[in-house]
């Protein structure tokens, strides 16, 4: 109940989520979590693992160098009036994956966080000039793959 106590829990409840990169498989990592937490339980506690099939997209991974990144980095440089840096970095759209190995296809996008900004955290804010930002870059984007030539 509510309050302070000074007994020890009968019971604990954990979530872990894993940002996956190319390569990494979902289940060979679950497995690995899984046995991690299984070898290192202390003595005297019971330990039950579940895991929620939505929890295992697989990683998308689009080079820098592939087209789709070329005509972005265009509409990027156009918003900014300068080349953007590239960075790698974790994140997850489940539904990239599937585009690529169901239909054959690559996704592009754009991420219009910064990591100050506590994304996904209880007290994550996006302000509202990069908000606009996203649409004026989506909308240079679509101009970019229209004008795209073979």
């Amino acid at each position: 109940g509510d309050g302070s106590k000074t007994v020890i829990p009968s019971k604990a409840n954990a979530k872990i989520t894993c940002r996956l990169v190319a390569d990494q498989k979902p289940e060979r990592i679950a497995q690995l979590i899984q046995d991690h937490i299984e070898t290192n339980c202390p003595t005297g506690v019971t330990v039950k693992v579940t895991w929620e099939a939505s929890n295992k997209a697989k990683p998308y991974y689009i080079p820098a160098e592939h087209v789709g990144n070329q005509i972005a980095k265009t509409a990027l440089t156009r918003l900014y009036g300068k080349e953007p840096y590239y960075v790698r970095v974790g994140g997850s759209i489940p539904i990239a994956s599937h585009f690529q190995n169901a239909l054959g296809v690559d996704m592009i996008g754009y991420g219009w966080s910064l990591g100050s900004e506590n994304l996904h955290a209880p007290n994550e804010f996006f302000p509202i000039e990069n908000f606009y930002r996203g649409i004026r870059g989506y909308c240079m984007l679509i101009e970019e793959l229209a004008d795209f030539k073979l």
